[in-house]
């Protein structure tokens, strides 16, 4: 096989806008990803050239055709089918946000405004020019996670070992202020509140604790909060009088709150069914909750401390930030107690935060305390694809916290005091 030998080539793709005609077209074997996107853009037939990336059987294609036959012990004379996507386009560096104190979270996935929690005990939402338009404090500890329900509704969790449910409301005055305040407060936990997580359809909060403790808590609005725990079941009458004061905060307890790890944990609701829960701890483990019984039906031990969970739903997996630096990548489904489907690497310290794109099926974001966020596309499998540095300059400052937004972009919090906005353009 040399490289003067022709392949027969079958250029496919998903995306409808930019689909060109199927049938195969021969091409050197010493073609490259460069040549190839030479060879779509000319059969496109568009004013304005596109930059495309390769895939075949699911990877990137970073060599020449012949070289990638070759390792593949392929015949040159089979048709070869080329998928091509849109290039992920370089983050470029848009803002950044100055609190107090470390920022622990990040969220603005579906709302106007970004939610930051600080270590200054302070909740502060911030709008698209950089303005504080509404500021939550109520917590006698630093803030360690945030997190919107719908557009009006968040909630905090912080060191002081509790949750707090906001509500957000509109001044109608010449400068557009908005207020919040805490309706909710709810106690259960022994130590700090590490995460927290939302289902807005089902009106259900999950938290995972330093203690290791894993809860559930109704944030209806509703007049009776039922606990478990160690097998009892109170029911606690909250009956309000109508004279009560509205602004008043109501103290909730969990539905139900057990020991899920021996240490400090992450937890996330399965994206496509509200029964299902997930948990990682510092303990090495990853369990699946199911949340009607509220019971651990399933173990998995790896050879790492977990720090954050995150669900990739269209790919069934989850993503594991470690102690070793890696994502690991898991699949709930299979029977196996351990099974690492894949493995990212390229961070130099733990990977503490994660968050999946909304627009791309493949890619995440990670944030890790060696400083950098790095994009990911779980089928470029040698590395990220990009690093984004701390635009404040500081150096060996730890990031806390990501949240890959479709309103924003990519939101990172760190050790620098700073909420930093990064965007990846369409190409």
């Amino acid at each position: 096989m040399n490289d003067h030998t022709k392949i027969r080539v079958c250029f496919t793709t998903q995306q409808k806008d930019i689909e060109v005609d199927p049938t195969p077209v021969f091409v050197p074997l010493s073609l490259t990803p460069s040549g190839l996107n030479h060879i779509v853009n000319h059969l496109l037939e568009k004013n304005v050239p596109i930059t495309f990336a390769f895939l075949i059987d699911g990877q990137f294609l970073h060599t020449s055709i012949g070289e990638y036959l070759t390792k593949k012990n392929l015949s040159s004379e089979t048709i070869l089918y080329v998928e091509y996507i849109r290039s992920t386009q370089p983050p470029i560096y848009l803002a950044s946000y100055m609190h107090d104190d470390w920022v622990s979270s990040v969220h603005a996935s579906n709302s106007q405004y970004i939610l930051s929690g600080c270590y200054d005990g302070l909740s502060r939402i911030w709008n698209g020019s950089g303005i504080i338009v509404a500021q939550a404090s109520g917590h006698s500890g630093p803030v360690k996670s945030v997190c919107w329900i719908g557009d009006t509704q968040f909630a905090t969790s912080s060191m002081d070992q509790t949750i707090k449910i906001w509500k957000l409301k509109s001044k109608h005055d010449s400068n557009f202020e908005v207020s919040c305040r805490c309706v909710y407060e709810m106690k259960g936990h022994t130590m700090s509140v590490e995460s927290i997580a939302i289902d807005s359809k089902t009106n259900r909060l999950l938290s995972a604790g330093a203690d290791g403790n894993i809860g559930i808590w109704d944030i209806s609005d509703n007049n009776v909060d039922l606990i478990h725990n160690a097998g009892e079941k109170i029911h606690l009458d909250k009956k309000r009088k109508k004279n009560e004061s509205k602004s008043k905060t109501i103290t909730k307890n969990p539905i139900s709150i057990v020991q899920g790890h021996s240490s400090s944990s992450d937890i996330i609701f399965d994206s496509k069914d509200s029964t299902v829960g997930y948990s990682v701890g510092t303990d090495h483990h990853i369990k699946t909750w199911d949340l009607v019984t509220f019971s651990n039906v399933d173990t998995r031990t790896t050879k790492d401390a977990l720090f954050t969970i995150r669900s990739m739903p269209t790919l069934s997996l989850l993503a594991c930030g470690s102690s070793s630096r890696h994502i690991l990548l898991h699949d709930p489904r299979t029977s196996s107690k351990l099974t690492t489907v894949q493995t990212l690497k390229g961070h130099t310290n733990f990977v503490v935060s994660l968050s999946p794109c909304i627009k791309n099926d493949y890619m995440l974001i990670s944030g890790s305390h060696d400083g950098l966020v790095k994009t990911w596309d779980i089928r470029a499998p040698n590395g990220s694809l990009y690093s984004i540095k701390r635009e404040s300059g500081k150096d060996n400052t730890k990031v806390f916290s990501v949240d890959w937004s479709s309103s924003f972009g990519i939101i990172s919090g760190g050790e620098d005091h700073c909420v930093q906005i990064n965007q990846i353009n369409d190409s």
